[in-house]
């Protein structure tokens, strides 16, 4: 596990940097410098940027919208997203440069047609509702390296305690995963609604799905809310 202390970032003993800094990797944000608050090291299991946030530690993968599909593919971003689980208190995907939907359906439906054993509504399942449920936040930042920097930094402090806040979120004893468990997290979706919702659609998934623009025959405030709480 990372660790924080004597102002610096600690990885299994080894110093990996001061922890008033964003560590990279040197591919990563490699535009920036020091003097902008940028340190590019050899990151440890080979995370992309590394940070300090008090006492805990952030650990991010960052994803383009076509590695983000292929990797997704391929399951070296499930292996990924178990690495960041596994030492960090706050793991981070990172999605840049927007992730338009547009875009990512486009690259999904491309890589289906190449990958047959490959199931497409897995990768939307993942980004909208597993990765959250797993304790990992799944962000989109712009691509610009000064932006993302920007970014992590004005998000700090959201990320000071446990992620206590967030519509899906990591739970220190385990509940029963009864149909249409994440919905019944949304505020104002409760037992009977979320239940409604699951027969309707088939999974929690088909029910994004409506509320991003299918067949929805709830009300245009739950519509908003399931939407919201995907994005």
């Amino acid at each position: 596990m990372f660790s924080v202390s004597e102002g610096q970032v600690w990885y299994e003993g080894k110093a990996v940097g001061p922890d008033s800094a964003l560590l990279c990797a040197p591919k990563e944000l490699s535009t920036l410098n020091e003097k902008e608050g940028v340190l590019h090291v050899a990151t440890p299991r080979q995370i992309d940027m590394v940070f300090a946030i008090g006492e805990r530690v952030a650990v991010v993968e960052s994803k383009k919208p076509p590695d983000l599909v292929a990797s997704h593919c391929n399951g070296r971003l499930s292996r990924q997203i178990g690495t960041l689980i596994e030492v960090a208190d706050v793991p981070i995907l990172l999605r840049r440069g927007g992730c338009d939907i547009d875009v990512l359906q486009d690259l999904v439906a491309e890589q289906a047609s190449h990958a047959k054993r490959w199931r497409p509504k897995e990768f939307w399942a993942d980004m909208n509702v597993r990765y959250q449920a797993m304790g990992v936040w799944v962000v989109d930042v712009p691509d610009d390296d000064k932006l993302v920097r920007d970014w992590l930094i004005r998000c700090k402090e959201a990320w000071m305690g446990e992620p206590s806040r967030a519509v899906v979120r990591r739970e220190s004893q385990p509940r029963e995963r009864r149909p249409g468990w994440w919905l019944r997290r949304i505020p104002g979706i409760g037992d009977k609604i979320s239940q409604d919702m699951h027969e309707q659609y088939g999974s929690t998934f088909e029910a994004q799905v409506a509320a991003r623009g299918g067949d929805w025959n709830h009300s245009e405030k739950l519509r908003r809310k399931v939407e919201e709480a995907g994005s």
